[in-house]
């Protein structure tokens, strides 16, 4: 019998390579690679203290483990950033603020704060 880990990880990059969002990652170095990714912006946070909604736009990016080995990248650390568009066709630049290894599906996730360059979004 398969090991249900391995169809995932097999499904899920799959999925990603053919229908995921386009990703560039810069290094600190300046070299860039390409992946395609699942990209969530989540815009507002709901207020723990006063239960109100408040803008604090979020961006996480997750992209299969292999791919970055296929890339001949590292995983993605603080000093990196991630270029993408949302969904609105907006064009998003975020500082990688942390990036955590799913070594059971194999992906990496990313989480973004805000790059000022006055042009995005």
């Amino acid at each position: 019998m398969p090991d249900i880990h391995d169809l995932l990880r097999h499904d899920n990059r799959m999925i990603l390579t053919q229908n995921g969002t386009p990703v560039t990652l810069y290094d600190p170095n300046g070299e860039t690679y390409q992946v395609r990714g699942r990209v969530v912006r989540i815009d507002s946070v709901e207020d723990p203290q006063t239960g109100q909604m408040v803008y604090e736009p979020r961006l996480s990016v997750s992209v299969p483990l292999a791919d970055f080995r296929d890339a001949g990248a590292p995983v993605p650390s603080r000093g990196w950033y991630i270029e993408t568009t949302d969904t609105l066709g907006m064009t998003l630049r975020r500082y990688v603020i942390d990036a955590r290894v799913d070594r059971t599906i194999g992906f990496v996730t990313m989480f973004g704060e805000s790059y000022i360059d006055g042009g995005e979004g």
